[in-house]
């Protein structure tokens, strides 16, 4: 499976968005729909006409409800949440915040921080740095050397 950038049409909410990074969503159901194989979109019809186009947003949304139903979620998914999740999931790996952005079809990184939610982890990570550097910036000015400013 691939992704291709899609026409952005519109501003937030009025149209299509930009890629949608889908080489993680390999399944079996999608690789036995030949139909579906020239489709760039994730979410694309495989049991119902027109198969192997893309899922109209409702059946998406009907899936997902139906999806969280099954699963016993305490509260149902939402196709947006894919887009946080995805996100996340870039930075995690440590995608570029550019990079993120343009995969993600935002044409201001303001944007793109909205979908970017680093991980507790990652938060910790970045404060012990910062207490690292202030540790040694304190050392070398107590040794009498030149610190930086």
């Amino acid at each position: 499976m691939k992704a291709a950038r899609r026409v952005r049409e519109g501003g937030a909410g009025k149209g299509p968005r930009g890629t949608s990074p889908a080489s993680f969503l390999t399944v079996e159901e999608r690789l036995a729909c030949p139909p579906a194989e020239a489709c760039d979109f994730v979410f694309v019809n495989l049991f119902h006409p027109p198969l192997g186009q893309p899922m109209t947003a409702s059946a998406v949304r009907q899936s997902f409800r139906g999806l969280s139903r099954r699963a016993g979620l305490p509260r149902p998914v939402h196709p947006h949440m894919v887009r946080h999740a995805t996100g996340s999931a870039m930075s995690e790996a440590g995608v570029p915040v550019d990079v993120v952005q343009e995969l993600l079809g935002h044409r201001s990184i303001t944007s793109t921080g909205v979908y970017v939610h680093p991980s507790q982890a990652r938060v910790r990570e970045a404060v012990q740095a910062v207490e690292k550097l202030t540790r040694e910036r304190r050392a070398r000015r107590q040794k009498g050397g030149n610190g930086e400013r």
